[in-house]
């Protein structure tokens, strides 16, 4: 298994930490491949991130916007992904709404929706973000979702154990086959299941943020609190990231 990157920060500096990581990638897949590809979050942890991002000077006309999730509710209700990037991101005139690819999950069809969105997905995402949910679960894949056995399909319709309910996910192979992935993670109430995701052995289906355990992975103080009790052999890779990575490393 590829080792995860492990950025730990005060909570203070979690949201610019993100946003310059979130920003080399950017700049790498335009510089690589003239255009990047990103597929944002849903929750709230992207208000700390998006503050920073929209700041920076990226090449954002060659960025087009996805998202890994979206719940089955009006673009501008206060649970919609859509909405909270609308405010934070689109409104800043240089970065706009022309390459934003909106899943639109006010219609009531939700299989002929996923598979809409499936056709608009790029063949691979550059960058998809995703927040570690507090079960363990990221985007709309929750533990024992039978949408984490799905291998052919790239865009899920899914029925989500937490509110709203009916919601829109990138699938596992969507999720495995873009090129790079960021995970966010704040909170003491996330300290054990980070440490369970980085440093146990075990399945996807008990916690689909295994899925994401290549990406770079970066947590607050308080969600890390627990990683430097790893001592199980899978937490080698862990112990080693912490190591070398510590909390006020600048990412640049």
């Amino acid at each position: 298994m590829t080792q995860p990157e492990i950025v730990v920060v005060e909570l203070a500096s979690f949201g610019r930490t993100a946003a310059l990581r979130i920003a080399r990638s950017i700049q790498a897949a335009v510089r690589e491949r003239g255009s990047c590809a990103l597929a944002l979050p849903a929750g709230p942890q992207t208000h700390l991130v998006y503050e920073h991002l929209r700041e920076l000077q990226l090449p954002w006309s060659d960025v087009d916007f996805y998202f890994s999730e979206e719940r089955c509710v009006p673009p501008r209700h206060p649970a919609s992904a859509y909405s909270i990037a609308a405010d934070l991101l689109f409104t800043v005139p240089r970065i706009g709404h022309d390459g934003v690819q909106r899943i639109e999950a006010e219609r009531p069809d939700h299989a002929a929706l996923a598979a809409d969105y499936d056709a608009i997905l790029p063949e691979r995402l550059d960058l998809a973000i995703f927040e570690l949910g507090l079960d363990g679960h990221i985007a709309g894949l929750f533990p024992n979702s039978p949408a984490l056995d799905e291998r052919e399909r790239r865009v899920l319709a899914v029925e989500s154990p937490q509110k709203p309910h009916q919601r829109i996910t990138l699938a596992p192979r969507a999720i495995e086959e873009a090129r790079d992935v960021v995970v966010l993670a704040i909170g003491r109430e996330r300290a054990a299941i980070a440490r369970k995701a980085l440093c146990e052995d075990g399945a996807v289906h008990d916690l689909p943020a295994r899925l994401v355990l290549r990406g770079t992975w970066i947590l607050d103080r308080t969600a890390a609190a627990l990683l430097e009790r790893c001592n199980s052999r899978a937490a080698a890779r862990t112990r080693r990231a912490l190591a070398t990575r510590r909390a006020t490393r600048a990412i640049t």
